[in-house]
């Protein structure tokens, strides 16, 4: 339930302002919008508003669209008969140019809002210093634990059965030592308040499964890492930092599809659904403010993928009008419809293979 929960929000959020971005840009350039909706397939609740807009909630959360008043496509051509002004067809190609690029843009201006608003509620994160803060904790009944270490202690270095001998600077120093020497048993020393103690632990191992469902043999001890701190930042501060967490989520995601289309990431690196509703529940069950930098990210990512051309993303739909810039004529409607309906059973035949792979069926 929980895991339902948190992807619906998570959908229903990110595609409501991408989506509002079309319908704002619409009604300021005087296109009459005729259908708002999250989500495909029969409605499960609409309302009409008293521009003539039909608000929906359909039952198929997997995106959602506005329905713009347009020239019937099927119609008998008819050179001398004009579109409806308030039509999107009518409109001149800067102003329709803007409608469609008001979706993605939307989209990286939520991402980066809810990056702004966590910047100026909780502050800029600061990485822990291992050697000042020690270890965070260490988990009840755990190895650590029966041994008799602390939050605070600072683990040194450790040596192995073998004599051989790993030097301690960071907390991921110590988690690989501790996979290096598996079992153990090994000597740890520790500065605890700058007291000098020997501690002899044998790691424990388990069996842990990832985001990409393979299961890893692992070791552990029982210790948590060092807290991570929070610096506050006027809102000019949070404004700037949230600039430039939002340019560092989007050069990530970019070199993430760069590398995906090179070839250099496999099946594992794209998510479905299934996959997508995985890591919102676990974003969900880790804190409100990850839960929230999940969604920023979605939302950022979200827009990009709108940008890419395919004529049934917003992307796609630029460069017909491009091309349409420079032939100094509209691309036919029905070849238009063709192409949008071609793309179309294109990403639904994407959706479906990452879907089965998301459920371990390829």
């Amino acid at each position: 339930m929980e895991t339902v929960l948190s992807f619906c929000i998570v959908i229903v959020l990110v595609v409501f302002f991408h989506e509002l971005g079309h319908y704002l840009a619409a009604r300021a350039c005087g296109v009459k919008v005729e259908v708002f909706s999250i989500g495909f397939g029969p409605s499960i609740a609409s309302q009409k508003d008293r521009n003539g807009t039909e608000w929906r909630i359909c039952i198929l959360p997997f995106g959602g669209y506005v329905k713009m008043l347009e020239k019937d496509i099927f119609a008998k051509e008819d050179k001398q008969q004009k579109p409806p002004e308030n039509s999107f067809s009518s409109k001149s190609l800067g102003q329709r140019l803007i409608i469609i690029f008001a979706g993605p843009l939307a989209s990286i201006i939520f991402g980066w809002s809810i990056f702004y608003g966590l910047l100026a509620v909780y502050g800029q994160p600061v990485p822990p210093n291992y050697i000042r803060q020690g270890i965070g904790g260490v988990v009840v009944g755990g190895v650590a634990d029966k041994a008799g270490l602390k939050a605070g202690d600072v683990v040194v270095r450790v040596i192995d059965g073998e004599k051989k001998q790993y030097i301690i600077k960071t907390f991921f120093d110590l988690y690989g030592a501790v996979q290096k020497i598996s079992t153990g048993p090994a000597t740890f020393f520790v500065d605890r308040a700058g007291v000098k103690k020997t501690f002899f632990l044998s790691p424990r191992p388990i069996i842990v499964q990832k985001d990409d469902g393979i299961q890893r043999l692992v070791y552990q001890i029982g210790v948590k890492s060092p807290l991570v701190h929070y610096r506050n930042l006027s809102l000019q501060e949070a404004l700037v930092r949230s600039v430039i967490v939002s340019q560092n989520a989007l050069s990530m995601i970019l070199r993430g599809y760069k590398e995906l289309f090179l070839g250099h990431l496999g099946m594992d690196a794209v998510g479905g659904p299934v996959k997508i509703a995985q890591l919102s529940a676990d974003s969900m069950r880790s804190g409100a403010q990850n839960f929230l930098g999940f969604i920023a990210l979605f939302s950022i990512n979200l827009g990009i993928i709108n940008l890419f051309p395919i004529p049934i993303a917003d992307g796609g739909r630029i460069v017909l009008l491009c091309l349409e810039g420079v032939r100094r004529r509209p691309m036919s409607p029905r070849v238009s419809y063709m192409l949008t309906l071609g793309s179309l059973w294109f990403i639904l035949s994407i959706f479906l293979l990452v879907t089965l792979h998301d459920l371990n069926f390829m």
